[in-house]
């Protein structure tokens, strides 16, 4: 097979010349049985290379000089040290600004879908073969994979998560990302997320009132207290107003008594409030502050309803993107593994439309 041929990333034995008159074989010790060295029928048997692959017989992965006639045994060709695979399965990175080949594509997936074996169950969310596509490899600790292209690790994946997307959010300047998707995916998918963050921070900073104030109204409608009230009142002809006034001294010692959340509530702390003819002003400043905090509470919640409502476009816009370009991106690879596979079927053609012509070529 033409050296041209072969896979790059594959590692071959070194080319050995062949001698032609070797040592004889030495003579059998005593207890020895007599035969002749593998050495002597193949030059590279018996020879042990320290780290290297183990030497199979496949074609085209061994050139030798050797002379007609020379036995070829593939057993003679193993190393004697057993190989082991380096960690995270590395493999040869093509060089930037060079596209690998359609064959050689598949491979690289192969290899880096090969990294997650026996780790699945740190990716629940995503398979092997989703983050080997995304240009990942496993780093087998906890749930980290690893660019090789840019040299960077990535963790902590959540259900939502689309490989390729984060993988252009979190390094625009991979040279993989910009050859596979695009450099007009990688900046929609930036800008996209730098509106999601403008949108976030405005929330956060239009947001007066963190918590929903009737939630602690409601609460003490819930208590003992308040129950013990309603049977003191349950007797009256206007216990519903006797209640909202119940409410309204509750609203008051909230904002003043219980300013630090720590003060003890007890039902003659609501009845003293409301018996005292001193407390009634007071008592409707505080409710007034009460339903102003409520109406800037609605206010936040509407903001932040409507700011989560763009959040989450923005998330379908970055989907459908995403399977746009992905789905253009899978017909490319379509088309040029279908463009080698007819450049390899022409060369294969021609070779054999020479070799028939010249066996029928009349002899001179």
């Amino acid at each position: 097979m033409d050296g041209r041929f072969l896979n790059p990333n594959v590692l071959r034995a070194p080319q050995r010349e062949y001698c032609p008159q070797p040592r004889g074989p030495r003579e059998a010790g005593p207890g020895e049985e007599s035969h002749t060295p593998a050495h002597f029928r193949n030059p590279l048997a018996g020879n042990s290379f320290t780290g290297l692959r183990c030497y199979a017989p496949v074609p085209g992965l061994l050139v030798t000089l050797e002379p007609p006639n020379t036995p070829f045994e593939p057993r003679d060709l193993h190393t004697r040290q057993a190989h082991r695979a380096p960690y995270g399965h590395a493999y040869t990175p093509f060089p930037l600004g060079n596209t690998p080949s359609p064959f050689q594509q598949t491979e690289i997936l192969t290899t880096k879908v090969a990294t997650f074996k026996g780790f699945e169950k740190n990716f629940p969310h995503h398979t092997p073969k989703q983050l080997a596509d995304a240009g990942f490899s496993c780093r087998k600790n906890r749930d980290i994979v690893h660019c090789q292209s840019c040299d960077m690790d990535i963790g902590n994946w959540k259900p939502g998560d689309i490989p390729w997307i984060e993988h252009a959010r979190l390094s625009p300047d991979c040279a993989l990302v910009e050859r596979e998707m695009g450099q007009s995916f990688i900046k929609t998918i930036t800008e996209s997320f730098d509106a999601e963050k403008q949108f976030k921070q405005y929330c956060d900073q239009h947001t007066p009132v963190k918590e929903n104030p009737l939630v602690t109204l409601l609460d003490f409608k819930e208590s003992d207290h308040y129950k013990k009230l309603e049977r003191i009142y349950s007797n009256l002809e206007d216990f519903p107003q006797r209640m909202l006034e119940v409410e309204r001294a509750f609203v008051h010692w909230h904002y003043t008594e219980n300013r630090s959340g720590n003060s003890t509530l007890l039902p003659s702390c609501i009845l003293n409030l409301i018996n005292s003819q001193d407390h009634e002003t007071a008592i409707n400043e505080s409710c007034k502050r009460f339903q102003k905090e409520y109406k800037e509470y609605q206010a936040q919640l509407k903001v932040s309803e409507e700011m989560q409502q763009q959040i989450e476009l923005l998330k379908d816009e970055r989907i459908r993107l995403f399977e746009q370009v992905n789905q253009q991106r899978q017909t490319r690879i379509k088309a040029e593994q279908e463009d080698e596979d007819a450049k390899i079927a022409r060369g294969l053609q021609d070779r054999y439309n020479s070799e028939q012509f010249q066996s029928l070529a009349p002899i001179v």
